[in-house]
């Protein structure tokens, strides 16, 4: 065999680095939302779906087909990669309604058209039957007692297995309930973390305790139309319920009155799941959606339209749900990637993170209420508030000065008011008014000199510590409307008015833009202006321009780090 040869380690990386120097970048946008992974198309209308977590990977097994044409379709999809293997079985004569996989046994249970409970092999071979009294509308596997619980018109029963495998399901204990013999039983639920299950009908919720035998609640149903589904979400003791009408209610589970309700199903709503670390609630509809609801903020946060009416979902894992129609499977990423710091309950217009030297840092929040709010970076905890302003007075920027503990607010005719941070709320102190047109203030900054000086360019090498606070004006000019003691001439930054600035974050170890704090002002000219801060002496300061660049639409937002510059558009 010949020897293989690696190449150095010193070699590859200076390819590396070749390429990316010379390859041409694209823009990168980061999906949010429900992403589409696996479909399975089945050539006839689908009769039942379970699934099933192998070793290999996940098992979808569906059932189709009429009369003596029936069939198993089993879609194995690997745990690694995208890998999707298929297997078709024929079951002559056997028409499955409803079935379940029993992970413990290694089995499928599934009631039949002929009213037997049978026992199938993982490659459908019947092992076992037992006769049913009546139709039943739902199978469930208890994994807590090894028991299967089946429901229907009526009734709950409970079976039991055998010694053996192949021994015949048998009856089981009989849990009292209150369930009249005209009640649709439909389906059942985990209550998570306890040792109750529940059983949903149309005109309520029975709660059943599987272990004291008995049953412990009973919600009734408050929507117009029948219940079809529920979830528990258990950090805020809700219940959450799902019936024909469309609307999702939210109830507290202790005294069980309504929190919330979500409108957007316009039909039926067939699922309900409840992400099982995050607050986020999952639901699908005969409506053809599949949506996404938060519950703490109770707001819808994803709609996907799927073209089909959708039967019956589950949660494969934290991070991946499937749904099934009448002739398809798919499989869904959640693609959550991002958590909610702090709940705002208004639409937030802009942020920034404010540091000064020997104080911890605060993130300002300036929301579309009017209000302004500073944030602990660690708790997420309100430190102080602004409310919105009386007098039909409306701010058009806001920036912080944490040093001094200041807020100075742009009102819309561009004066500047200043508040003090210290109180909670912010007191108002003082207003800045502009002599003439020229002078409006359009935006503001405050940029602290620590950061934002290179210490080789001083004579003494002693970087001064005070805070500078930037103002854009209507003119096009960056004027300093306080820095201590400090003076600079405006700067002709811009040839339109000046719409937003922005203080960009260092990276020590970054390039030599990026190595320190930088001021960033845009304009109505289309044009992105970076600025290196010159201290002359502790008095005198000026603004030197060290990248300029030329859009070609009108920048709303900018946010810089290192040496990446983030921008939002007009459009």
């Amino acid at each position: 065999m010949d020897d293989v040869k690696l190449d150095t380690w010193k070699n590859a990386l200076s390819r590396i680095k070749y390429t990316l120097k010379t390859t041409e970048s694209y823009p990168l946008t980061l999906h949010n939302g429900l992403q589409l992974e696996h479909e399975m198309v089945h050539p006839f209308p689908v009769r039942c779906i379970t699934y099933a977590s192998v070793k290999t990977g996940q098992q979808f097994v569906s059932h189709l087909g009429s009369g003596s044409n029936t069939q198993i379709n089993i879609w194995t999809i690997a745990n690694a990669g995208f890998t999707k293997k298929f297997q078709r079985i024929k079951i002559q004569s056997i028409v499955i309604n409803h079935l379940t996989y029993v992970a413990k046994h290694r089995v499928f249970v599934g009631f039949c058209q002929d009213l037997y409970l049978r026992v199938f092999s993982s490659v459908f071979d019947e092992l076992s039957r037992a006769l049913c009294p009546t139709t039943v509308l739902s199978v469930f596997y208890n994994e807590a007692t090894d028991e299967i619980f089946t429901c229907g018109v009526g009734f709950i029963s409970i079976w039991k297995f055998g010694n053996k495998i192949n021994d015949p399901l048998e009856p089981g204990r009989h849990i009292p309930t209150t369930i009249t013999p005209e009640q649709w039983v439909t389906g059942f639920e985990i209550y998570p973390n306890t040792e109750k299950l529940l059983a949903i009908s149309g005109d309520g919720i029975y709660v059943l305790d599987y272990y004291h035998n008995e049953q412990v609640n009973h919600f009734k149903n408050w929507h117009d139309l029948s219940l079809t589904c529920c979830a528990v979400y258990r950090p805020l003791e809700y219940i959450i319920t799902g019936a024909k009408d469309g609307p999702i209610k939210v109830w507290n589970l202790m005294v069980y009155s309504l929190i919330h309700t979500f409108h957007g199903h316009l039909q039926s709503v067939t699922g309900l799941i409840v992400h099982p670390y995050e607050p986020l609630l999952l639901s699908s509809s005969t409506d053809h959606t599949l949506r996404t609801w938060r519950l703490d903020t109770f707001e819808e946060t994803c709609r996907i339209n799927v073209g089909d009416a959708i039967l019956g979902m589950k949660l494969l894992n934290t991070h991946q749900l499937f749904y099934y129609s009448k002739d398809i499977i798919k499989v869904w990423n959640l693609n959550h990637f991002h958590s909610v710091f702090a709940v705002i309950h208004s639409h937030v217009l802009r942020m920034a993170r404010a540091t000064s030297p020997n104080r911890s840092s605060r993130i300002m929040v300036f929301a579309e209420d009017g209000g302004v709010r500073l944030l602990s970076p660690t708790t997420s905890n309100i430190i102080t508030t602004l409310f919105p302003l009386v007098n039909n007075e409306v701010i058009e920027d806001v920036t912080y000065d944490l040093r001094f503990n200041y807020l100075f607010a742009v009102l819309k005719e561009g004066d500047v008011l200043v508040f003090d941070a210290q109180t909670n709320p912010c007191t108002a102190i003082q207003i800045w008014k502009h002599e003439s047109k020229d002078d409006t203030v359009t935006a503001v900054a405050v940029l602290q000199t620590d950061d934002a000086i290179a210490a080789e360019y001083l004579e003494d090498e002693k970087v001064p510590s005070f805070s500078l606070l930037f103002a854009g004006l209507y003119n096009g000019q960056i004027a300093l409307l306080h820095g201590t003691s400090s003076k600079m001439e405006n700067v002709q930054a811009h040839a339109g008015v000046i719409t937003r600035l922005s203080v960009s974050q260092r990276d020590v170890n970054g390039c030599e833009i990026g190595r320190y704090n930088r001021l960033v002002s845009l304009g109505s000219d289309r044009a992105v202006r970076i600025w290196r801060i010159n201290v002359i002496h502790p008095d005198t300061i000026y603004l030197s321009s060290i990248r300029s660049i030329l859009l070609d639409g009108i920048p709303t937002n900018v946010c810089m780090m290192s040496n990446a510059v983030c921008l939002s558009m007009i459009d």
